[in-house]
């Protein structure tokens, strides 16, 4: 009798230790859930359980995870959900994952984050701190539908901004912040329709890099408002392209200020802007402007500049800036007077400096 005990248990161990009872039965599960009883017992509440001591099954079969109920999840303290490990999140299924509360959620890594980022439900996903959303991946952003994204846009980086889909896109411009523009990819700006450029705020434009303006196709260019060309900075502007330049119509040329022309000057923008519209980009400097002018601004206009300056602008001159003047747009000025007033000022203005 004592040898046939000891031939069974044998057996049983033998048969055990593959988890499977002699008479073909998987009895993991149960032992899982005897196991995870046992540690509740012994701790006497699920939130003081190590969490080194939920073990994994790594034979199949149920583990001490899979078998938590949504009131013993939510019982987890934020020092074990944070003591969990990768491979013991994966053993949750998406039904217990959602039923994390936002506490736990929010305490996760950017690690653990992304092992159960594709369970998580839109409340949990809305409910990501602004560190974790600005931490989400490619795959992850992507994965935002539009309430999510909408919740999270603001939290997202430049970078994350840039991984966002054409759809995607499409939804937030109007909510992208200016810093955030910064991360617009070529495709993103070309995309954009003539009713989102019009409608981009003087934070959105000057978010933009000069490689990035120069990426707007033409006639998204044409559809810029005179206010939108007054909200134009330094990078904009030293952004132009020729062809852009080109397409500029009165009205948005209306729209810069003396300054702002100042700024095309130097850059060696002009020369690109239609000829018919010189007269109208130099009637926006002020004699405010021109008393500002630096002799670098002055030797950027181009004769056709000089050509369209008026009395008042003239007259505004120093002797320091008509003297940084070269010859050839002494000649210019020379020659502007389609007004009589306009010649007398420049050769009184000259004889007062003895230029020639």
């Amino acid at each position: 009798m004592k040898k046939l005990l000891q031939t069974l248990s044998l057996t049983m161990l033998m048969t055990s230790s593959a988890g499977i009872f002699a008479d073909g039965n998987d009895f993991r599960s149960g032992y899982a859930k005897g196991s995870l009883d046992t540690l509740i017992q012994d701790f006497q509440s699920i939130d003081k359980i190590p969490v080194n001591r939920f073990v994994i099954n790594t034979e199949g079969g149920s583990s001490m995870l899979e078998l938590l109920s949504k009131d013993q999840i939510q019982a987890l303290t934020i020092a074990q959900i944070q003591a969990l490990t990768n491979n013991q999140l994966k053993t949750f299924s998406k039904d217990q994952i959602q039923q994390f509360t936002v506490a736990q959620i929010q305490a996760l890594s950017k690690a653990q984050l992304t092992t159960i980022s594709d369970k998580l439900s839109a409340t949990q996903n809305k409910s990501l701190t602004s560190s974790q959303a600005s931490k989400l991946t490619r795959v992850q952003v992507q994965a935002l539908l539009k309430g999510e994204l909408a919740t999270q846009l603001s939290n997202l980086t430049p970078t994350q901004i840039s991984y966002l889909t054409v759809d995607q896109f499409d939804d937030s411009i109007k909510n992208i912040s200016g810093a955030q523009m910064a991360g617009l990819t070529e495709i993103q700006i070309t995309k954009m329709s003539v009713d989102q450029t019009a409608a981009l705020t003087s934070e959105q434009l000057n978010g933009l890099s000069s490689k990035q303006f120069g990426y707007l196709p033409n006639d998204q260019i044409r559809h810029l408002t005179s206010a939108q060309m007054g909200y134009l900075g330094l990078n904009q502007l030293k952004g132009f392209t020729p062809t852009q330049l080109n397409q500029l119509s009165a009205n948005q040329i209306g729209g810069l200020s003396g300054s702002q022309v100042l700024i095309l000057s130097v850059q060696g923008k002009v020369k690109d802007i239609n000829t018919n519209l010189i007269d109208k980009l130099m009637s926006r400097l002020t004699v405010a402007d021109i008393n500002k002018m630096t002799n670098t601004d002055v030797m950027s206009l181009t004769p056709s500049q000089v050509s369209k300056l008026t009395y008042d602008q003239i007259a505004a001159m120093t002797a320091v800036k008509v003297n940084g003047v070269n010859q050839t747009l002494f000649q210019a000025l020379k020659t502007t007077g389609n007004q009589g007033s306009i010649n007398t000022a420049i050769v009184s203005l000259y004889a007062a400096n003895n230029l020639p």
